[in-house]
């Protein structure tokens, strides 16, 4: 089992299955852009082929490394103006 925290979510693999938990805006939990809150873990639906072996997250992103070696995410962008 491998766990990974984002700012306010929560990431896990689970015998070849991967779960998430927790906040996030834009997709950032991998159930979708409508989904901003899911307070069980709950499974991302990958590809039938696919095989998730390693997932990353950190403050507003979520990314899958497959055992094909291809990289997969789901993040929010963030504008931050500062002015001079």
């Amino acid at each position: 089992m491998q766990i990974t925290t984002g700012k306010y979510h929560t990431l896990l693999i689970s015998n070849s299955s991967v779960y998430s938990c927790g906040s996030g805006l834009c997709g950032v939990l991998g159930q979708g852009p409508e989904t901003t809150q899911c307070v069980a873990f709950t499974r991302i639906d990958f590809p039938p082929l696919a095989r998730v072996a390693h997932v990353s997250a950190s403050f507003n992103h979520a990314a899958f490394v497959l055992q094909s070696g291809e990289v997969s995410g789901c993040l929010t962008f963030i504008k931050q103006v500062i002015d001079l």
